[in-house]
């Protein structure tokens, strides 16, 4: 009997941190969503505005680089702890949005340099990585609402979606 209490109180222990890790990792996700869909809106003003090209100068977008996950980085093992398919995901979000950053970095310091890069080419990147994020949303906090300013929340996987949906259809 003793050896059963344990075992149970062992798997509790375990799903207890699991749910310590994804509740952390969910409020690193809803930080990287912000920070997508800020970016997200200012290079759609920018379109709007008649900017069609990157240089350095040419909109804000150093203060919209996609957000770093410094406290899902620093779990290293403890990420394990989630299922495969968790894991899948947050190492194609996290290492998406690290080209995603170097990218804008790269056009930000070498303006010039990435003339072709358009905007319509920078929405692409981060429309894709807020697909990306929706799955993450989907595997790790299917529950896990947002909401735009007044409106209701909503999903977090569906808003991200509706958005890249909204901006796939304007262009």
């Amino acid at each position: 009997m003793n050896r059963r209490a344990a075992v149970a109180h062992a798997e509790q222990e375990r799903a207890a941190q699991v749910e310590n890790v994804r509740t952390l990792i969910t409020a690193e996700l809803v930080n990287v969503a912000a920070g997508l869909m800020g970016a997200l809106d200012l290079v759609n003003a920018a379109i709007i505005s008649g900017v069609h090209y990157l240089n350095g100068a040419s909109i804000a977008l150093h203060s919209y680089l996609p957000r770093a996950m410094p406290y899902t980085e620093g779990l290293e093992e403890g990420v394990l702890m989630l299922s495969p398919d968790q894991v899948d995901v947050l190492a194609v979000l996290r290492s998406n949005l690290t080209l995603t950053r170097s990218n804008i970095e790269d056009i930000l310091a070498n303006g010039a340099k990435y003339r072709a890069m358009g905007t319509g080419e920078v929405k692409r990147i981060l429309c894709h990585d807020m697909d990306i994020l929706a799955q993450a949303f989907e595997r790790i906090a299917p529950t896990r609402k947002l909401a735009l300013g007044e409106k209701a929340p909503e999903l977090a996987s569906a808003l991200l979606r509706k958005m890249v949906a909204a901006d796939d259809k304007a262009g």
